[in-house]
């Protein structure tokens, strides 16, 4: 992974991430012959190969006005997922207690993948006025390419507020060194596989 981060101001930023995780991963299975179930025995290898890769950007702003603060940011991110199996099953082996697979009188051949990505647009910013009244408000939108083309945007948007009364009322009783209320409304979804 990388990223990059460029100050234009010292209030406005740009800044760039990209990041790929990759892995592969062998397994085998064996039922050795005269298992109660499986009496002939049989064996299965195979192998799992995932790579997924990130890109993204974002342009932020972080802002006094007085008694006013603004922290905001507007982003973007590509997301591109692709999965392979290969795998190979064999039972019933031709010479007793030689478990290979090219030794099974019955194999099987599997191979599966599958691609996907996200196209995403976010946002966040955080109005706060001296210190105790906070506004925050964030949308997403993501493309999924597992959806149809018709229904395939989906935008997440959330707004919370909180006052910390605490900081904005001088005269409170000693044991009460912090205090706070806060309300939020989010939603959420997701694509399919």
């Amino acid at each position: 992974s990388g990223s990059l981060r460029y100050d234009i101001l010292d209030w406005l930023y740009v800044s760039g991430r990209i990041g790929m995780d990759w892995y592969t991963r062998r397994d085998t299975n064996l039922t050795p012959e005269g298992t109660g179930h499986t009496l002939p025995g049989n064996r299965t290898e195979g192998e799992d190969r995932v790579r997924e890769i990130n890109a993204d950007w974002m342009l932020g702003v972080d802002k006094a006005f007085g008694d006013f603060n603004v922290n905001a940011f507007v982003g973007g991110n590509r997301m591109q997922r692709s999965s392979e199996r290969i795998s190979a099953n064999g039972s019933g082996f031709s010479v007793e207690f030689f478990d290979a697979i090219n030794n099974a009188a019955t194999r099987n051949f599997g191979y599966g993948f599958s691609e996907s990505g996200i196209n995403s647009l976010y946002g966040s910013a955080e109005i706060s006025y001296k210190e105790y009244l906070y506004l925050n408000v964030t949308a997403r939108n993501d493309w999924f390419s597992t959806l149809s083309p018709a229904n395939r945007s989906i935008l997440y948007p959330s707004v919370n507020g909180s006052f910390v009364f605490s900081q904005a009322f001088e005269n409170l009783p000693d044991w009460l060194s912090y205090g706070k209320i806060r309300a939020g409304y989010a939603e959420v979804g997701s694509d399919g596989d």
